[in-house]
């Protein structure tokens, strides 16, 4: 409920004070009116909008590595098809990133669905600098001309 103090109607003057109150008739924090744009539905909207760019993002490494020798897929429901059959892996993400987002959006007004979100999105932040990690290694190690030197010929073989 709002109330706006004047001395007449219609005229403005410097002692013209708005009060804003809450539900419970007191007057918020300056900083909760300032944000109070930013309710729970919109931040869970905003973080779910986070975890599908994640997503994409991991989906994309792991796509991109599948090409590699050496890289073993740790979840053992797409595991095998990683490199044989890619367009399930992409299907399966979407599928299951999809029917995630559905029921966090159903429950967007809950705080139960934020903590959700604001949890998923520290594990899928933590998954991508697991990423940066591993790419970094790779860099050395494909870089070293230690690890390059074939055995046989004794030159640097092309990665």
């Amino acid at each position: 409920m709002s109330t706006i103090h004047a001395t007449t109607l219609g005229e403005h003057t410097p002692a013209q004070t708005i009060e804003r109150r809450d539900e419970h008739g007191r007057v918020p924090p300056r900083w909760k009116l300032r944000f109070r744009w930013l309710i729970r539905p919109r931040r869970v909207l905003l973080v779910l909008a986070a975890l599908w760019v994640l997503n994409i993002f991991d989906l994309g490494f792991t796509l991109l590595e599948a090409t590699r020798a050496n890289f073993i897929e740790l979840n053992p429901l797409v595991g095998e098809h990683v490199r044989t059959n890619p367009a399930f892996v992409v299907a399966y993400k979407i599928t299951l990133v999809a029917v995630g987002s559905t029921i966090l959006l159903v429950l967007r007004r809950q705080r139960v669905a934020e903590l959700g979100c604001w949890f998923l999105f520290a594990i899928y932040a933590l998954l991508l600098m697991h990423w940066s990690g591993y790419y970094a290694y790779l860099h050395d190690t494909l870089s070293d001309p230690a690890t390059n030197v074939s055995p046989l010929t004794g030159m640097i073989t092309p990665f």
